[in-house]
């Protein structure tokens, strides 16, 4: 199941297999005591999180000590999962546990996706399917959590089937309720696939905008060094003067895409400005954002990442937004006070203020937010 899951996302990205990856795990688990359940669920995650997440190794400072206990924290989800499966199966047999699978499977993904600083909405089941404009397009219903328990249903079905024929006679469990469990999986694929078809096949309505982004491929390490700044920039007007010759309606760069706060650095910004009005469009950028503020008397600067809607009119003001939900240990260290991160080499990125409000920026007519 762990390698069939890693090779459900990129860069091998065969997201077929997802459904039928999670087969070989929930006929494993069938029959098993709850320690053993979880001792095994627990592997398959520990196996799959870190085959997913090599490219955190970009991440400068990220060591393969911080790579271990990411993945140890990630699998005790996968671990939960088997024990909870394990514990339906005993209380109340195969049936009800394979049809709470999809329940249990969504949960623990909305729970890994909201613990705080822990939280980690990445590598979702439903993110595997991302080529299948059709399947997806449930998410606009039931959000992406839908797709994973559609997915989550048909393993279980599969894996009902198995278990049906493998073992003839299993506690609790008949060929009318295996039947019956795949029947719903078959209706709730064809009612999904169904209602992609209707919405992918609808001819596109209201007003077209022309979007063009640029992505300067910038090595993280000479982001922040001084002496690449003009380069950096050099990539990003250069790109920019490509993608204007298509006259786009707006010109995005990345997060964090300036060298340096072009709040802070006058010459950078009238560089950005200069960009923008050869482009002659709207250019949405990150940078960083910084304010003096008095605390005790004292005078200090507060750090935002932010993102900018410049203008190609010089005259015109820029509007910005200030990231409101900060990436932990990028750009914050949680609980710094409490817990000794330096102990497992956990350096401190400092602390930028998150922000405090939504902003709807507009250009050509539409309004939209990052």
């Amino acid at each position: 199941t762990a390698a069939l899951l890693a090779l459900c996302f990129p860069d091998i990205d065969l997201g077929w297999l997802a459904w039928i990856s999670l087969v070989p795990l929930l006929v494993s688990l069938s029959g098993k005591k709850l320690h053993y359940a979880f001792f095994l669920s627990y592997l398959c995650g520990l196996a799959f999180f870190p085959g997913i997440g090599n490219w955190l190794f970009q991440v400068h400072g990220y060591k393969l000590l911080h790579h271990l206990i990411w993945g140890a924290y990630l699998a005790i989800y996968f671990g939960v999962f088997g024990l909870a499966f394990s514990f339906i199966s005993k209380r109340w047999g195969v049936a009800p546990s394979l049809a709470a699978s999809p329940f249990l499977w969504v949960s623990l993904e909305y729970l890994r996706s909201n613990m705080g600083f822990m939280a980690f909405p990445w590598g979702l089941l439903s993110h595997s399917q991302h080529q299948y404009p059709r399947i997806i397009q449930v998410a606009s219903l039931a959000g992406n959590f839908g797709v994973s328990f559609l997915v989550v249903w048909v393993n279980a079905a599969l894996a009902a089937l198995i278990l049906l024929y493998s073992h003839p006679s299993p506690s609790k469990y008949s060929a009318r309720q295996a039947f019956i469990f795949v029947a719903i999986g078959g209706a709730l694929v064809i009612s999904a696939l169904g209602y992609g078809h209707g919405i992918v096949s609808k001819t596109i309505i209201g007003k077209e905008i022309r979007v063009s982004v640029v992505q300067g491929n910038i090595d993280q390490k000479m982001k922040w060094e001084p002496q690449h700044a003009n380069s950096i920039m050099q990539t990003y007007a250069d790109l920019t003067r490509e993608v204007s010759m298509d006259r786009p309606d707006l010109i995005v760069w990345p997060e964090a895409a300036t060298p340096r706060a072009i709040t802070i650095d006058g010459r950078l910004y009238g560089q950005v400005k200069d960009i923008a009005a050869k482009a002659g469009t709207y250019l949405l950028l990150g940078s960083t954002h910084q304010d003096k503020v008095r605390t005790g008397g004292q005078g200090r600067f507060k750090y935002a990442n932010s993102a900018f809607l410049i203008s190609p009119d010089r005259k015109d003001k820029d509007k910005r937004y200030d990231k409101i939900r900060l990436l932990p240990f990028g750009e914050y260290l949680p609980m710094k006070e409490i817990i000794p991160w330096s102990y497992i080499r956990i350096p401190d990125p400092g602390s930028y203020t998150p922000g405090q409000e939504f902003t709807m920026f507009e250009s050509s007519g539409c309004r939209f937010g990052v």
